[in-house]
């Protein structure tokens, strides 16, 4: 029995309806109950949350109760309720609308990194996948030459039969790159890389490691190694991004094992080579010189050591001091940016080039009776032609002469 007497006869209906009632919103009309079609006697405040039925909603079941018996609340209770619900969905778009932002210029900042070391050609997609293709029908015709119907030579070689070669053509792609002759070192860079590819291949086959471990492996180091590129590390001197190069190494669990930062420098390398990185590490955490000026003096110094040491006429000590004397000549040449390896290697060619035109100049001659006056002569000339070659083309004739590691003028 329903109040006001009136009965219900499915009351699952009459609960549905109420709940229907209640999502219909506050009603367009004012308080009066008849410009809503309410019945004579039905009070506002006891209609579901003060919502008004509608007259099709009555008139379609006339049988219905005119209140139903809903929980009652106070309007000022229904107004705080829909003043936390805005509030609470103003700050829930806003976290949104923030973390949407967050979230685009996140991606646009990933995406315009590879775009701003990208190459300046309008076609470098298309080199890349020609460029991938390529270096994959490299991989196939290595994996062909070591197959049972490719290359006996090739079959019987192993990692360590294929060093000398490596070795080989490293130091001739350095002398394509003194001469400066892009063909030469397009042709050496050529060898080089089939050597690499071929001891990945050789690797492979022993289940120790693929090329594809060695591309990701140097993908993810100079990733890793340049934080002021994809981090929030800054550095914007060379000499900070060497620094940072340094500690990262550290830190890096290949290195953790090392007692020294200079314990990583390979045996084999150059005296020359290995002088200058022992000089950078060092400096890398400011033990170094303050200026060029106090080298220059460190080398006035070592000299005359030297000096006096001949004049005693102990060999021993004589070595010491014209290592130490290298040692400080090697420092000038980092502080002037200049590459000792390189350098005397291109006093090397420029040597022989002189010396070969004396050879040329006194053909037939035994060299030991030519005097060295006539040679100091032809010498002389060969160096004045090379002066003259190098105003008219200043790349060929930037060759012969010490080079620097840095920017120049004559650099191709």
């Amino acid at each position: 029995q329903a109040p006001d007497g009136v009965a219900v006869k499915d009351p699952e209906t009459t609960m549905l309806r109420a709940f229907c009632h209640t999502s219909t919103g506050r009603p367009p009309h004012g308080r009066d109950s008849t410009a809503s079609g309410v019945p004579e006697g039905v009070s506002l405040r006891n209609t579901v949350f003060g919502c008004r039925l509608a007259p099709s909603q009555i008139a379609d079941h006339a049988h219905l109760p005119a209140r139903i018996p809903f929980p009652r609340c106070t309007r000022r209770t229904v107004a705080v309720l829909v003043e936390a619900s805005r509030s609470l969905m103003y700050h829930f778009t806003r976290c949104c609308v923030s973390l949407l932002w967050a979230c685009i210029r996140y991606r646009v900042r990933q995406l315009d990194r590879p775009s701003r070391h990208a190459g300046t050609t309008g076609d470098s997609t298309v080199t890349d996948k020609r460029t991938s293709q390529l270096f994959g029908q490299l991989l196939e015709l290595t994996r062909l030459l070591r197959s049972p119907e490719g290359c006996a030579w090739d079959r019987a070689q192993t990692i360590s039969s294929i060093r000398p070669h490596f070795v080989e053509e490293f130091h001739e792609v350095l002398e394509a790159l003194d001469l400066r002759d892009d063909e030469k070192l397009q042709d050496e860079l050529g060898d080089l890389l089939y050597l690499i590819t071929f001891i990945s291949i050789v690797a492979e086959e022993h289940d120790r490691f693929r090329m594809s471990d060695i591309i990701s492996g140097i993908d993810a180091k100079l990733r890793r190694r340049h934080p002021h590129v994809f981090g929030d590390v800054v550095a914007s001197t060379p000499d900070e991004v060497r620094g940072t190069w340094e500690n990262i190494k550290l830190e890096e669990k290949t290195h953790k094992e090392r007692r020294s930062m200079l314990d990583g420098l390979p045996r084999d390398l150059p005296a020359l080579l290995t002088a200058r990185r022992i000089q950078e590490k060092a400096a890398s955490v400011g033990f170094d010189w303050d200026n060029p000026k106090d080298v220059l003096s460190k080398i006035e110094e070592e000299l005359q050591e030297l000096r006096t040491e001949i004049e005693d006429g102990n060999v021993d000590l004589q070595e010491n001091e014209l290592g130490d004397l290298l040692f400080a000549i090697v420092n000038v040449a980092r502080f002037q940016e200049i590459d000792p390896e390189a350098a005397l290697r291109r006093t090397n060619l420029k040597f022989r080039r002189r010396f070969a035109a004396i050879e040329e100049a006194f053909k037939g001659q035994d060299l030991r009776d030519v005097g060295l006056e006539a040679m100091d002569k032809v010498w002389n000339e060969s160096k004045t032609a090379e002066a003259i070659s190098k105003e008219r083309d200043p790349k060929r004739g930037g060759a012969t002469d010490p080079g620097r590691t840095g920017d120049q003028s004559d650099e191709p």
